[in-house]
């Protein structure tokens, strides 16, 4: 659906997270309209918000992401080519 040449961003959220929390900080997010991409991996879930087109669109997103000031899962967030 997001070809990776046209949406060349992604901010990774988390790695190896449980079902439910992954979950949860989706539902989080998606309440904020971003988009999620979950996916399972054999160790847990990862979970990216984007893709996004350029980079500016994906410091947008970052910014208001690391604005979640109460949210600890976001301090580390950076976006990422993919």
């Amino acid at each position: 659906v997001f070809p990776r040449n046209e949406y060349p961003f992604v901010i990774p959220i988390g790695k190896d997270l449980s079902r439910e929390k992954s979950q949860e900080i989706a539902g989080f997010l998606s309440s904020g309209g971003h988009t999620v991409i979950l996916s399972r991996t054999e160790a847990g879930y990862r979970l990216f918000t984007g893709p996004f087109k350029t980079r500016d669109e994906a410091e947008i997103s970052l910014k208001k992401i690391t604005g979640y000031s109460n949210k600890a899962w976001f301090q580390n967030a950076q976006i990422l080519k993919r």
